[in-house]
């Protein structure tokens, strides 16, 4: 071991024990630590000094004692900026002193062995460390750092293997904890020497939050130290006390009722949001304050007493009024003050529950009025007795043990019980069963408090039928105030009540589907986010539109559409779970809530049932439809935690799903935010690109392999975008058939590459067949033949030279509407191709059932042949099918010789991509056309 790794080992080695609490357990580690580095010197431990220290070492040469040092135990962390100086000052004299004490002759005889041992020793001493240390190397001028060392003990802590980490940079391995600040502390120590302290929070993958705390310093040779404490069982005690507190808040705040606790010294201590509500004060403004500095003089001199009550441990209830006060009526209350007590059964305060009680009030007084003047009017006239059997309600009088003298007629009707099987009974006769002990306890309290009790009630016909009825009951006293009778008034409401879920149901579905509406949807997810984040739990939101069903509503009629929908959101249904939600959002937008996802193969497993229910086709009288789903994902709480953000963002993976090809699913992706900003930007702009004249056509050459003969071109459209330059056709395509911008655009293509291509022809330019693309969309227009036709006849263009190719998109829809086009089309000459086979909704059954002349092969197969078994199988499936129904065969992205000569081999002639030409201006096209050379005028 150099001299100088030496001093750096001994300055660590004692820069890591001063932070040890245990004055024996620094010395015992200090002692064995030093001798193992070989130095010539011998320590000792010692008794302490004197009272100043926890213990003595005593440092000897071969020939003598040399001195002796304190060691006194302490925190680092408890040390100023100025004692961490002199600590640092005073270690660093220590390692020179022991350095230039040893024996340099003795240390150099030292044998490699010998060294790899005391190396080894104190690597162990290092890994028994009951703290994390990590140590670290400065890079690009305190720009970045590189781990040096990490000992066991940080192994633990942050569940990563040193071998991992060794060599290399911080931001490299923790990219998180870099950008929570851990790099800029590192960067602060490294350029100041300072020290420092400070926690921060690392997510493991196990999805455990590891709380850590660290103290950071720099060594005397450059390198920067961190030593860090796993604090997570504090953080989390700490954590779950404020949610205790938030959750008493939440609970006191959503009570329909004043809360307020004070100490005993009148003092508050909390108050709920109902103050607010009420009369205009926050608790900010009560809580903190005296009793008599919020109320009133006369009201707090009468609380104050009752304070005092409940301080002795009764429990007090009351009945008040309160002044009209922030622009509120005066008011009535009832309520009741409790003691709070501590664990110990000691008194500490006060909690008040006040009710608003002025509306019961208010109308026990009107009906007090209400019932004198009737009892007048009952004494002066005699057609009491009419007017009681007259009345619509059901009437019932009972004595004082509520024992029935009399009903009514109207009683007799609602319940089926005539007047003689209940005189002398109770109304426990026609008790439903469905309200507890409680309630009645509720009933009878009021009753004798207030003399009146009136709300809604379940009970039981005579024929066992339950209905809601509202029910009033008041009491009748005497001129004493004795209570002699009980009168109860009931109406049926069950016309009420089913109306109420009726309006409730409409409210909240919708009324096609029958599915729950944004409204009920929206409602449903914010608890289940509610219930996700106190549980510690997942959920998924699954934004599902299906694929071009705007053209299906056009073309066959809203009846149709409305019952595609209908069957859609069945299909739905039918693949989620049972405590799944469905919902739809409007249009052709449906929303899945799936809640408590263990893992993201859960979510899969649906998404993919739900493709494959929408596989077999839709029957609806004489139609026959397919139609696609188009999925996005997003996942609480790491793509949202709000229902907007996730609403947002699985949307946005939804036009994910639809741009990678439709007819699929897919996660939502930070990145997708500003895919989805670009495609608003996109469809805001699209609706003038035609009229600014900003689409362009390409050309790619297709080549007779076999002869290098040009066979035809494909025209393909680019978009010149004024503010995102040159945009390739999957980039707006998927929405120009959104918005219905595909036709007009469609038909500028088809009109556009025709005329040019019969001006090349008059120009003595032979370029072989025109090959233009049609979208599944324009397809499902029923003139779509017709318009075609029309513009070949326009332009003069021979048919035999005009390839329509079609993508296996239209095979969704109405296909027969898109194969009678195609047949239309075929016979006045017109040849068509199946682009991008293999890769969509084909089948041998649809293959018989179109006209189709040619099958392009997909890129994604050719380019990875021959080097892929499967891409192999799958092409040479394609061709030998292709040539058993006499089909012809072109072959897409050829980029080598070697896939040149498989296709060749397997019987494949004609091919375009980068190995003949990349797609080209008009201009470039011409000049590659004149002067490209066949294979056979090479020869």
């Amino acid at each position: 071991m150099s001299e100088k790794n030496c001093a750096h080992d001994l300055l660590l080695l004692l820069t890591h024990l001063s932070s040890l609490p245990d004055a024996d357990q620094m010395a015992r580690l200090f002692i064995e630590g030093v001798n193992s580095l070989d130095l010539g010197v011998t320590l000792e431990a010692l008794p302490a000094l004197g009272p100043f220290s926890d213990k003595c070492i005593e440092v000897r040469t071969a020939h003598k004692r040399y001195s002796q040092f304190a060691v006194i135990s302490g925190d680092l962390k408890d040390l100023d900026k100025t004692q961490h100086a002199a600590l640092n000052n005073g270690l660093q004299l220590l390692a020179l002193l022991l350095e230039a004490t040893a024996n340099r002759d003795l240390l150099e005889k030292k044998s490699a062995e010998n060294l790899e041992e005391s190396e080894g020793r104190y690597e162990a001493l290092f890994n028994n460390m009951s703290d994390g240390v990590a140590v670290y190397d400065v890079v690009g001028n305190g720009e970045d750092f590189i781990f040096k060392s990490f000992n066991w003990a940080a192994e633990q802590i942050g569940k990563i293997n040193r071998k991992d980490v060794i060599g290399r940079s911080v931001k490299e391995i923790f990219p998180g904890i870099a950008s929570m600040g851990l790099v800029e502390v590192l960067q602060r120590v490294s350029r100041t020497g300072e020290p420092e302290s400070f926690p921060y929070s690392h997510y493991q993958d196990d999805g455990l939050d590891l709380w850590v705390e660290n103290y950071v310093y720099q060594l005397p040779t450059g390198e920067v130290v961190a030593v860090f404490d796993d604090i997570t069982p504090r953080k989390k005690t700490e954590q779950a006390l404020s949610d205790n507190r938030a959750l008493l808040r939440s609970v006191i705040d959503a009570a329909p009722m004043w809360i307020a606790a004070c100490d005993t010294e009148y003092r508050y201590l909390v108050a709920n949001q109902f103050y607010e509500k009420t009369f205009g004060i926050p608790p900010s403004e009560i809580e903190g304050k005296l009793i008599q500095e919020v109320l009133s003089a006369d009201l707090s001199k009468r609380h104050l007493a009752l304070v005092d009550q409940a301080l002795q441990g009764e429990n007090v209830g009351f009945e008040d009024s309160l002044p009209a006060m922030g622009g509120h009526p005066a008011r009535h209350i009832s309520g009741s003050y409790t003691p709070i007590r501590d664990v110990n059964g000691k008194i500490v305060g006060v909690v008040a529950a006040v009710n608003d009680v002025t509306e019961q009030v208010e109308t026990r007084s009107d009906l007090d009025k209400a019932h004198s003047e009737l009892k007048q009017q009952l004494k002066k006239l005699s057609l009491a007795g009419t007017v009681f059997d007259s009345t619509a309600e059901g009437i019932l009088i009972a004595d004082e043990n509520a024992n029935i003298l009399d009903v009514n007629r109207a009683f007799t009707d609602i319940l089926g019980y005539s007047r003689e099987e209940v005189v002398g009974k109770t109304p426990t006769l026609w008790k439903s069963g469905r309200h507890d002990k409680a309630f009645y306890q509720s009933m009878w309290s009021s009753l004798g408090q207030a003399g009146i009790w009136s709300g809604e009630i379940w009970n039981r016909r005579k024929d066992g039928t339950i209905f809601p009825e509202w029910l009033t009951i008041n009491t009748v006293k005497d001129k004493a105030g004795k209570l002699i009778n009980y009168v109860a008034v009931f109406a049926d409401i069950t016309h009420i009540k089913q109306s109420e879920k009726q309006l409730d149901f409409l409210a909240h579905h919708d009324p096609l589907t029958e599915l729950p509406n944004r409204l009920l949807f929206n409602a449903r997810l914010q608890h289940a986010i509610n219930h996700a984040a106190r549980n510690n739990e997942q959920l998924a939101l699954l934004f599902i539109d299906l694929d071009r069903f705007k053209n299906i509503n056009d073309s066959h009629g809203h009846s149709v559409g409305d019952a595609l929908l209908r069957a859609a959101g069945s299909r739905l249904l039918h693949s989620v779970r049972s405590d799944d939600t469905v919902a739809r959002i409007g249009g052709d937008e449906f929303t899945i809530l799936v809640e408590d996802i263990d893992e993201t193969n859960t979510v899969i497993r649906i998404a993919e049932k739900i493709l494959r229910s929408f596989e077999a086709e839709f029957e609806f009288s004489e139609h026959q439809l397919y139609i696609t789903p188009s999925i996005g994902i997003s996942i609480y709480p790491q793509d949202g935690t709000t229902p907007e953000e996730l609403m947002r963002n699985a949307d946005a993976a939804m036009y994910s799903a639809k741009d990678a090809g439709r007819c699929g699913y897919a996660f939502y992706r930070e990145e997708l935010t500003s895919v989805a900003f670009e495609r608003v930007l996109l469809e805001s702009s699209m609706r003038h690109g035609l009229d600014r004249q900003e689409f362009v056509l390409n050309y790619q050459p297709q080549i007779d392999m076999r002869t290098g003969k040009i066979h035809g071109v494909e025209v393909l459209v680019r978009w010149e975008h004024p503010d995102m330059g040159l945009l390739g056709p999957m980039k707006f395509i998927p929405a120009a058939e959104e918005l219905g911008l595909i036709i007009p655009l469609g038909e500028w293509i088809l009109r556009t590459a025709l005329s040019r291509a019969k001006a090349w022809c008059e120009q003595g330019h032979h370029c072989g067949v025109i090959s233009v693309n049609a979208s599944a969309v324009e397809l499902q227009q029923r003139n779509y033949a017709d318009r075609v036709i029309a513009v070949l006849d326009e332009i003069g263009f021979d048919p035999k030279f005009f390839e329509l190719e079609v993508t296996e998109g239209l095979f969704l829809g109405e296909f027969e509407l898109a194969a009678k086009s195609l047949r239309r089309l075929q016979d006045y000459g017109v040849a068509i191709a199946i682009d991008d086979f293999g890769t969509g909704y084909s089948s041998l059954s649809y293959l018989k059932r179109l006209p189709i002349d040619r099958l392009k092969i997909d890129r994604s197969f050719v380019q990875d042949i021959p080097g892929d078994e499967n891409d192999v199988a799958i092409t040479r499936a394609v061709i030998s099918m292709a040539a058993s129904l006499q089909l012809k065969v072109t072959a897409e992205g050829v980029e080598t010789e070697v896939q040149r000569d498989f296709l060749l081999g397997e019987g494949c002639d004609i091919a375009q991509g980068y190995l003949f030409a990349r797609p080209m201006p008009e201009q470039e096209f011409l000049f590659w056309l004149e002067n490209h050379t066949p294979l056979a005028d090479n020869s």
